[in-house]
């Protein structure tokens, strides 16, 4: 648990940092981008916020010298470069597309569904954000991740701790954001967090995309609440807590602005574009494949409709390099560990191996495809569809019946009137770039991954958030199609609003009295907030004097949020990691801090173990003890390598998995026995040993 000293140092360089990035993106946008308004202008202020956090972060990373101090003298720094050298900017504010009115009914279907989606969320948080996360991505490398870069404050290496699995040469952009929220504690505690207001994004996107088609505002905000309704949406930002979402709001926000781009033309625009786009390439993989597929259609629908191609190749060559630079760095991280920048893919040209890769066993027994399986109508029935009903349910469904009727709507269009208009023809490109993401999706190996016929339980569901950026365009085509329906509008938008129930009840349960607590909490705030403003405009008149009771109202959220970091930290440091497995409490217990932690054998990722073996304040150095191939780290096969690798990591403890499935005594087990090691606690998955020299220092005995 935090001491205060330690909470409110890591106060202050967590607010300093974000704090100095939020003014230099203030700046910013009041002086570039004001030509941009509304949800536009929201998404656009994130984009160059996270480049902002990113950034200060990753430079030290790159540069070797990582600390929250050299972090927040980085933001420092750039926040006063910002103010000086940004010039204003002569655009003047461009209005958005004229659209149909929403109307009553809508506005009240849209209220509640998005409402209450957003109300049920908060509800669930309040439980959730006391609890650590356990799900087998976040504590096997996300987090480990983070933890090594903090340890040697360097992204230089390559960190894996899972043999068989090429999660270390992932792109990195949402792991670096996340290391923000754990640098200045040394825990991730806030960190949950920070998917919240991205999943909120994630709806913005989808309302804007929407509005720029000139959908009404009442059915752009109904399809938002659609798409974070959805289980491989929601459940990957709050439950999982996965880098997704902020792949999702950059690359939503990235198409967001290729479309407003066609229509005004400015350069602004489409640096955006590419900020947005450059940020989702560089979160994930299938962030990188999602933005190739939309850069090519974007490319082929805009020479199509301009009929320049010298212009067109000009806008690419630009929007490629902004890619580039926004997320191309963990490229050439992945070429200096690896050897490879697109690691662990083998990438070959007109035969000849251009990128070499080892063999990949587990792809090649275990990586199979949706594809494979289209025609194999038992798997369809009993893997793939049950796991889509709850992956995606009834609001993916809507969103495939929306995409489907959109490419409809705009050739018919396109015939009626002999030529392009710009809303069908965005709404065109669109559709067909979310459908190129859903065929590399389902084309992508382990997308059904287990033995070949038999997927394994739910790794479909899992790996189904792998098309979630085709259902960011999706929302926003359905929308553009719903407003086109004439009298059948209405029914479909309480279609819409029925499919956010089914998505929430497939995401999680609320109890009655945490959302009357949530309600209750967030009146009480409104009252304070616009009750102090209104007495604040009433008594004082000059905007200066307006300013003050603003910033003073400012102060005293910002002290009631710390007050309530503080408590929230107390609550969750409480029973932080225990009960995942009794090695795992037996290490917090006995050897939480500054210590040399081996793990190996097999285990399964049912257990979040990993994580929590860095110890509380991520003080002890964890490593699997194995080999790497060309970057692929593998088990060892015989016991004098194991045991020479023991020698050299000087391990005070052995973690050793015990099989899948779990068995009494496995061959690195009777290795590790051999070391010299003692047994001190085995329990089902795992089976821990200690170092003679370890329990000596510690004053422990072995239990067997």
């Amino acid at each position: 648990m935090l001491t205060l000293r330690e909470y409110v140092l890591g106060l202050i360089c967590f607010g300093g940092t974000w704090g100095a990035v939020a003014v230099a993106t203030t700046v910013i946008v009041r002086r570039r981008l004001r030509g941009v308004d509304g949800a536009s202008l929201a998404l656009a202020a994130t984009l160059i916020f996270v480049s902002g956090v990113v950034a200060v972060e990753l430079v030290p990373l790159i540069l070797g010298i990582l600390s929250r101090w050299t972090v927040l003298a980085m933001a420092v720094v750039a926040a006063l470069v910002v103010v000086r050298a940004v010039r204003a900017s002569e655009a003047t504010a461009e209005p958005a597309p004229a659209a149909p009115r929403s109307g009553t009914l809508s506005w009240v279907i849209a209220g509640a569904a998005a409402g209450g989606l957003a109300l049920a969320t908060l509800a669930w948080l309040k439980r959730a954000a006391v609890q650590p996360v356990t799900a087998a991505d976040f504590t096997f490398f996300h987090m480990p991740g983070v933890a090594r870069w903090i340890q040697a404050g360097t992204v230089w290496q390559n960190i894996e701790l899972l043999p068989g699995f090429s999660v270390g040469t992932y792109p990195n952009n949402g792991d670096v954001l996340f290391l923000s929220t754990v640098l200045p504690w040394r825990e991730e505690v806030f960190t949950r967090l920070v998917n919240v207001p991205l999943l909120g994004l994630v709806g913005v996107a989808v309302y804007a995309l929407a509005r720029e088609l000139r959908s009404p505002r009442a059915t752009g905000v109904l399809l938002g609440a659609v798409v974070t309704s959805i289980y491989a949406v929601w459940v990957t930002a709050l439950d999982r807590v996965k880098p997704e979402t902020l792949m999702l709001v950059t690359f939503g926000a990235g198409a967001l602005f290729l479309v407003r781009h066609a229509r005004t033309r400015r350069t602004a625009d489409l640096v955006l574009a590419g900020l947005g786009l450059g940020l989702a390439f560089g979160t994930r993989w299938n962030g990188v494949s999602a933005v190739v597929a939309t850069v090519a259609v974007w490319a082929v629908v805009s020479w199509r409709v301009r009929s320049d191609a010298r212009s067109v190749a000009h806008d690419a060559m630009r929007l490629v390099g902004l890619v580039a630079a926004a997320g191309g760095f963990w490229l050439i991280r992945n070429w200096v560990e690896t050897g490879n920048p697109l690691f662990p893919e083998k990438v070959s040209a007109l035969g000849v191996t251009v990128f070499n890769a080892p063999r990949d066993e587990i792809r090649i027994l275990y990586g199979h495809t949706i594809l494979q399986y289209l025609g194999n109508g038992s798997v369809l029935r009993h893997s793939i569809l049950p796991d889509y009903r709850v992956a995606l349910g009834a609001p993916g469904a809507l969103l495939a019946v929306g995409v489907g009727l959109a490419v409809v709507l705009a050739l018919v269009g396109r015939r009626a009137e002999a030529g392009w208009r710009r809303e069908p023809v965005a709404a065109l490109g669109l559709s067909i770039a979310a459908i190129l993401i859903v065929a590399i999706y389902i084309a992508t190996p382990a997308s059904a991954q287990g033995s070949y016929g038999h997927p394994w339980a739910g790794i479909i569901r899992e790996a189904a958030r792998w098309a979630m950026p085709a259902a960011v365009m999706g929302g926003a085509v359905t929308a553009w199609a719903i407003a086109r329906l004439g009298r059948g509008r209405g029914i479909a938008e309480l279609i819409a609003a029925a499919t956010v129930l089914d998505g929430a009840i497939q995401s999680f349960s609320v109890r009655i009295a945490d959302a009357a607590i949530v309600v209750a909490a967030l009146a009480g705030a409104a009252a304070v907030i616009f009750g102090g403003w209104t007495l604040g405009r009433r008594a004082l008149r000059s905007g200066k004097q307006l300013v003050v009771v603003a910033a003073t109202e400012a102060s005293v959220l910002a002290v009631a949020l710390a007050f309530a970091g503080w408590g929230l930290q107390r609550s969750y440091n409480h029973r932080r990691y225990l009960g995942l497995d009794p090695s795992v409490d037996w290490v917090l217990a006995n050897a939480p801090n500054f210590r040399r932690i081996g793990v190996a054998g097999e285990f399964t990722g049912d257990v979040g173990f990993l994580y929590p073996l860095f110890g509380p304040r991520l003080f002890n150095h964890v490593s699997y003890v194995g080999r790497f191939d060309r970057g692929l780290l593998r088990e060892y096969s015989s016991a004098p390598s194991f045991l020479a690798a023991v020698r050299r990591g000087r391990y005070d403890l052995l973690d050793v998995g015990r099989g899948v499935p779990p068995r009494p005594e496995t061959p690195t087990q009777r290795w590790a026995a051999s070391t010299g090691y003692v047994r001190v606690l085995a329990s089902l998955r795992f089976a821990l040993y200690a170092s003679p020299g370890f329990l000596r220092r510690a004053g422990l005995s072995a239990r067997r």
